[in-house]
């Protein structure tokens, strides 16, 4: 579930920076993933709660995990970290901070890296924002905090040619 607007993240670094409401957004179309050569690479932080993080991507999760742990009965060196949830007894999402951070962490990377992104920053689609988020890189699961670090690009001003 997305909300209609995005939640605010608890903490927003870019390029080592506290970053000011709204300058930075997930990219939609326009960046995830795509070659810009000319737009300046920076790191971003994104620092989220646990509890918001879990009750916004349940639906997304639940979705995802009956096919999952199909796959990894029939491809179990393809999804290693579901043995610890299957031994767990596939414990719900929101308890899974505290118990399997490990597990949630190459979750959120992996699969529902653009489901945290749409709930917690604005769309650049809608809102266009200063930097714009390329890659999710890494995730730190604890039972309170999630972080989300990852690869941004700076959108040109205006007047710099490298903006086309």
């Amino acid at each position: 579930m997305v909300p209609d607007a995005p939640l605010p993240a608890v903490g927003v670094l870019v390029a080592g920076e506290a970053a000011p409401p709204g300058s930075l957004a997930h990219g939609c179309s326009t960046s995830f993933g795509r070659e810009l050569p000319r737009w300046t690479v920076v790191p971003y932080t994104l620092q989220i709660g646990t509890d918001p993080l879990c009750r916004l991507i349940e639906p997304a999760y639940e979705r995802f995990l009956p096919d999952t742990l199909i796959d990894a009965q029939h491809f179990p060196n393809d999804w290693p970290e579901l043995v610890s949830v299957i031994d767990a007894g596939c414990p719900p999402l929101a308890r899974l901070p505290a118990e399997l951070p490990d597990y949630l962490a190459a979750v959120l990377r992996e699969l529902l890296a653009a489901e945290v992104l749409a709930a917690f920053l604005p769309s650049d689609d809608a809102t266009p924002a200063r930097y714009l988020t390329k890659t999710v890189d890494y995730v730190r699961v604890d039972p309170t905090w999630v972080t989300l670090c990852g690869r941004a690009v700076q959108r040109p001003a205006p007047t710099d040619p490298a903006a086309g």
